[in-house]
């Protein structure tokens, strides 16, 4: 795996809040606007093309055309052979997608580039594209981009025909697109109705996120009139954070520093509206709450903070083009140090899937940025990948822990894609691919990246309880077993196919939008439908999820935040688990899971006691579907197909409405959702030895019977 880093010299202190950088910034950066292919009749570019005969056959047609263009033909050399110092002695005209052309690859891995087999769409499709001074050096790269030979092709020639209008050798900012799918440029009505929606924003929230709209819509059409746009909503959004005193909520455009980086050399701006955007930019990056909040070390991974990502592109740019401005370097040293724990650490501290998926997100993208390899090469991105595809059942649903309101609909995370290419590993692709996920980042055919079964997910899988988790100081009491016996999560699946079964469970309930998921039932899927599921927004209620709930002499008490695995077995046609909640409010609970597998899943419920009490035990169950309670059996339909949960205790049963999917919602119709509650009374002694009545019986069992085929 091969990195280019951007060097960036740190120059003076971070002492004061920026006292010594001026207030308007009256000479901007060397934008390197002119890309020299020909200079005094001799070639002042390469072409770098990847190792196949039809791509050398295209750079040589490109070196012919320059020639004839330009008079002098480039050297066409191996893309992959180019060094670092290479690339930063010479411009490049760089032809292909980024699978096939390592030249390509470094610049799409910083998104300086996006071709690839998702955009632009169409088999001839191709963009031609500038990229200024990507090294740091004052050279550009052209490229030449799709993602096939022949849209490269297309590309060239136009590239070509453009070299009529070279100067002395010379050619200005390009953005090129052609897609079947391309919509047409702007009209005038259609730029004033824009205009005045900016106008009329009086969010800064909103105007952000439209800001960072307008100009992605350029970068990826190059049309002049998104890139007026853009400038339009930047003095908006500049007139309204000026009026707040502050920029303290980006989550809209956390990346709109990035975003500018792309487009800022493009030919729809004047030399003016440049240096008005760097300054409209300046301006927005000191109101950014990190240019005056103090980022202290962490050993714990932070959560999703859309203003730490914000400050985290503003640093890299403003460290990056402009050294000499304290805000940028006082910026980078803050960032730095707030995503060591990140690098460190592979674990997001976010125990859910959709705030879970922008952590893992703002993590990889800093990685590679900065770069900071380490989250990468350290197999950080991949062990939550391989995480988010053990939480995604045969429907491509991921499962509903922590906060989460996804049940019912496809949901993937971005960073599977991103490992699948990255650690070359065809696993994460073939599952993309089976569940029904929509090419994107980093998806590449079977034909690139051979697909791979991934059998590694089969049977009992278990995520490893990271160290930050289990070390956390007020475990200390929790803390009774070593931690490879504790567990992130664990599933039990008997195929990749709808109609294969699938179920999850929680092994710890901490960390930003969590709920009390350990030892609980996340997610049962079978026949093609999803049985039991946890999900729901800001519903963090032990009511509304497949647990135990406790209560001692009428009192309820905290969960424990660590499962402790107690037995596991996994052979090809039987699967067995224990875990254990110790101490729950006085009883040990464990969940015990036989698997007779394709069949169904029997799970029994203990609940022993550490101290005497009188205790109320209420087990919960939340079905999709139209249910029915008849005696001890409860059955729910969904489209036709059945679900039975048979009772197998004593313990008295009582269907309840279930939550909405998240908080404001109001609770799931009787013919869509139901909970089942199993409410039980012990009095309990200590050991179930210091009672009468508890001598007299073994501990409190609860056992249920799920089965999706009867």
């Amino acid at each position: 795996m091969r990195w280019i880093t951007c060097a960036v010299v740190i120059v003076g202190t971070l002492a004061g809040a920026f006292a010594e950088d001026p207030a308007e910034l009256t000479q901007i950066k060397d934008m390197h606007l002119a890309t020299q292919l020909v200079a005094d009749g001799a070639p002042a570019c390469v072409i770098a093309v990847p190792d196949s005969e039809a791509y050398v056959a295209l750079g040589q047609r490109l070196a012919r055309g320059i020639d004839e263009a330009l008079g002098a033909a480039p050297p066409v050399l191996n893309a992959s052979e180019l060094t670092e110092d290479a690339l930063a002695s010479v411009n490049v005209i760089a032809p292909g997608v980024f699978a096939v052309n390592a030249v390509v690859e470094r610049l799409y891995r910083r998104d300086l580039v996006l071709c690839d087999w998702s955009w632009p769409e169409g088999e001839d499709a191709w963009v031609i594209r500038t990229v200024h001074n990507p090294w740091l050096s004052g050279t550009n790269v052209v490229f030449l981009g799709g993602p096939s030979i022949a849209g490269c092709e297309a590309a060239a020639d136009r590239f070509l025909e453009t070299l009529a209008d070279a100067d002395d050798g010379a050619i200005g900012p390009m953005i090129e697109v052609h897609s079947e799918s391309l919509p047409a440029p702007l009209t005038a009505e259609e730029v004033a109705a824009y205009e005045a929606k900016i106008a009329g924003e009086t969010s800064s929230r909103s105007m952000g996120g439209m800001a960072a709209l307008y100009c992605d819509s350029y970068f990826t059409r190059g049309d002049a009139g998104w890139a007026g746009l853009f400038l339009s909503a930047m003095r908006r959004l500049d007139e309204l954070t000026e009026a707040e005193g502050t920029a303290d909520d980006v989550r809209s455009c956390r990346f709109i520093f990035h975003q500018f980086d792309r487009v800022e050399e493009a030919p729809a701006f004047s030399e003016a509206d440049r240096a008005e955007l760097t300054n409209l930019f300046y301006r927005f990056a000191r109101r950014l709450g990190y240019t005056k909040a103090k980022v202290t070390a962490s050993v714990t991974p932070h959560g999703n903070n859309w203003n730490a990502m914000g400050a985290s592109w503003a640093a890299m740019y403003f460290s990056r083009y402009y050294p000499d401005l304290e805000l940028g370097q006082a910026l980078l040293e803050k960032m730095d140090r707030y995503y060591e724990p990140n690098m460190a650490n592979w674990r997001v501290n976010e125990d859910c899937p959709g705030y879970g998926n922008i952590t893992l997100t703002g993590n990889y993208q800093w990685a590679l940025h900065r770069p900071d390899p380490r989250y990468i090469e350290g197999d950080g991105l991949s062990r939550m990948a391989d995480l988010f595809m053990m939480m995604t059942n045969n429907l491509g649903q991921v499962c509903g822990f922590g906060d989460s309101g996804t049940v019912g609909r496809k949901s993937f995370v971005q960073g599977v894609q991103q490992s699948g290419w990255l650690y070359q590993d065809g696993r994460y692709l073939w599952m993309w691919d089976k569940l029904g996920g929509e090419r994107g980042r980093y998806w590449v055919p079977p034909d690139v990246l051979p697909r791979e079964l991934p059998e590694d997910l089969l049977g009992i899988r278990t995520m490893e309880l990271t160290d930050w988790v289990y070390n956390r100081t007020n475990y200390e009491a929790q803390r009774h077993f070593p931690v490879e016996q504790g567990f992130d999560k664990v599933t039990f699946r008997s195929g990749f196919e709808p109609d294969d079964q699938y179920l999850a469970m929680g092994g710890f309930c901490y960390g930003f939008h969590s709920h009390a998921d350990a030892n609980a039932i996340l997610n049962y899927q079978d026949k093609g439908s999803v049985c039991l599921y946890d999900d729901g927004y800001m519903i963090p209620a032990l009511s509304e999820h497949n647990t135990v709930t406790v209560l001692r002499d009428g009192w309820a008490g905290q969960t424990p935040e660590l499962a402790q695995i107690v037995a596991r077995e996994d052979s090809s046609d039987l699967g067995l688990w224990r875990s254990r909640l110790a101490n729950y409010h006085g009883v040990n609970w464990d969940r015990c899971v036989v698997w007779p597998k394709g069949r169904y899943f029997l799970v029994v419920d203990e609940m022993r006691a550490v101290e005497s009490g009188a205790y109320n035990f209420q087990c919960i169950w939340r079905t999709l579907g139209n249910a029915d309670l008849d005696g001890r059996r409860w059955t729910s339909t969904q489209d036709g197909r059945t679900f039975n949960l048979v009772a197998c205790s004593d313990a008295a049963l009582s269907q309840k409405e279930s939550a909405g999917l998240s908080l404001n919602s109001p609770p799931m119709a009787f013919n869509k959702a139901r909970r089942l509650v199993q409410a039980s009374g012990e009095q309990m002694g200590l050991g179930v030895r210091q009672c009468p009545s508890a001598r007299r019986r073994p501990p409190y069992r609860r056992i249920d019977h799920l089965d999706h085929r009867r």
